[in-house]
């Protein structure tokens, strides 16, 4: 099937205080899912939502409106979702047409937040335990002192060998080699430190996602969705004249993997940045920092 021609900007939070997991991280169940319909949507600081305003203007400003339709689809986490809500508010300021994701193209998917920006399932985290993710976090950006290790403990499933097998995972690799970054860190030591657990604890190695897991998983997932798209809009409007662009607002690990391995000497992926793919007949076209690669079978 023919697809239409589809721009698909994968987009990074801005800055964020990180709220809701740092109580979870201090609750009587830090090693728990993360329940992302209990946090406060306005997650960002100050600096973080000026960011997010600057990145937007400048990005509408260069995209420009004439002749394109806007779709917005974000993470189910507030930092992402707010950042959605500041490019969308910059985006209707610059006179951009905003797709209705329930009647248009991203109709397929039941869950919605606004009428403008729709939850996607494989642009969020998915957190199966939280201090499994805060493993990767830089001393500077993470207070181990507020972990409640006592909760830890005293549950069965985990007890005094998961804090000693994380405690030296973070150690011995995630520090001994500090990117700097939370995603710095997974992209580097996230296989690492899964073969580590699968040494130690394999019954909760299982809940690890490696960066090869969540590229293979929610980032071609992400991918997928928007071929669907563009053969959807091909078979009901053959002649439809308008540009697409989407807007998927996310998080680094998805795409750390695809960095390392098309981007080598750009892998990372700073707040409110995107990268850019151009689907087309033979693959992808994908712009990062400003390098432009073309992309087969992925």
């Amino acid at each position: 099937m023919d697809m239409a021609p589809i721009i698909f900007y994968y987009v990074r939070h801005t800055k964020a205080h990180y709220k809701y997991i740092n109580a979870v991280t201090a609750s009587d169940n830090p090693c728990g899912p993360i329940d992302f319909s209990k946090q406060n949507i306005d997650d960002a600081p100050e600096s973080g939502i000026e960011l997010a305003q600057n990145k937007s203007q400048a990005f509408f400003h260069e995209l420009k409106p004439e002749g394109k339709l806007i779709f917005f689809g974000s993470s189910n986490e507030a930092r992402a979702y707010q950042t959605a809500q500041i490019f969308l508010a910059e985006a209707i300021k610059q006179k951009f047409e905003i797709g209705d994701p329930k009647e248009g193209m991203l109709s397929r998917f039941r869950q919605y937040t606004s009428p403008q920006i729709r939850k996607i399932h494989s642009l969020s985290i998915k957190s199966k335990n939280n201090l499994l993710d805060c493993i990767y976090n830089p001393p500077a950006h993470f207070d181990e002192s507020i972990v409640n290790w006592d909760a830890v403990i005293k549950n069965p499933k985990f007890g005094q060998k998961f804090k000693d097998t994380w405690e030296t995972a973070r150690k011995d690799i995630v520090l001994a080699d500090d990117k700097g970054s939370w995603g710095g860190n997974f992209g580097a030591h996230s296989e690492g430190v899964k073969k580590y657990f699968e040494s130690q604890m394999p019954q909760v190695a299982r809940e690890i996602k490696s960066r090869v897991d969540s590229f293979e998983t929610d980032f071609k997932n992400t991918l997928r969705l928007v071929r669907f798209c563009a053969k959807k809009l091909a078979k009901k409007h053959p002649n439809f004249d308008k540009k697409v662009v989407l807007l998927g607002f996310s998080h680094e690990q998805a795409v750390m993997y695809f960095l390392y391995k098309y981007f080598p000497d750009k892998v990372g992926l700073p707040n409110c940045d995107a990268i850019k793919l151009e689907f087309n007949a033979d693959g992808l076209t994908v712009t990062h920092t400003g390098i432009v690669k073309n992309i087969e079978n992925l």
